[in-house]
């Protein structure tokens, strides 16, 4: 009965899916408000929301000027920070990016490689340069090849690093990990 309902669940958000108002160039002249999204948790300093299935929020990702061509795990220096990431592994594709037109809004959007439609959980850990830290829960579902995408506004700002991890499960509650450290730097200094 829980695959029955977390399929239903599933197909139903796809076709509700986020549409777009106006149409971005890149990913720096997105406007939250000009999409369909929804906000899912919000205090003083952060505001974390969902685009849902929005492909072409995705697409601006993948197609960002600022955008690495491939992610290195073997990199073992936890201070590493790329002004855009993309991670690539057997589990689906990840990526994350703070807008340049304001260095307070982080985008993600995962792409799982599933078999059947999925549920995706995970965090963006932030790490500020003052020392303080903090996980944003972030969470979508979608069918199978698209894209869970999402946001982080910063409402105070403070310089730091963002880095996306999370998992995501299918219908038949397979695990599929998302490439870890996927990350960037937010804030003044970046």
């Amino acid at each position: 009965m829980k695959k029955f309902l977390m399929l239903f669940a599933t197909i139903a958000l796809f076709f509700v899916g986020g549409e777009a108002v106006q149409g971005a160039e890149s990913i720096n002249d997105i406007n939250i408000d000009d999409y369909e999204h929804e906000i899912t948790y919000q205090d003083d300093e952060i505001t974390v929301g969902t685009f849902g299935n929005n492909e072409e929020i995705a697409e601006l990702l993948e197609n960002s000027p600022t955008a690495v061509a491939s992610y290195s795990p073997l990199n073992t220096d936890p201070f590493a920070i790329t002004p855009f990431a993309t991670g690539y592994g057997p589990g689906g594709v990840s990526r994350i990016d703070v807008a340049s037109s304001d260095n307070r809004t982080i985008f993600w959007a995962v792409t799982p490689s599933t078999k059947w439609p999925y549920y995706f959980e995970g965090r963006i850990q932030l790490r500020y340069y003052s020392g303080f830290s903090r996980d944003a829960l972030v969470t979508g579902i979608g069918a199978i090849g698209t894209s869970s995408t999402g946001y982080i506004r910063l409402n105070a700002h403070k310089g730091g690093k963002a880095t996306l991890v999370g998992n995501a499960y299918d219908a038949t509650f397979k695990r599929y990990a998302v490439v870890p450290n996927v990350s960037s730097a937010f804030g003044a200094s970046r």
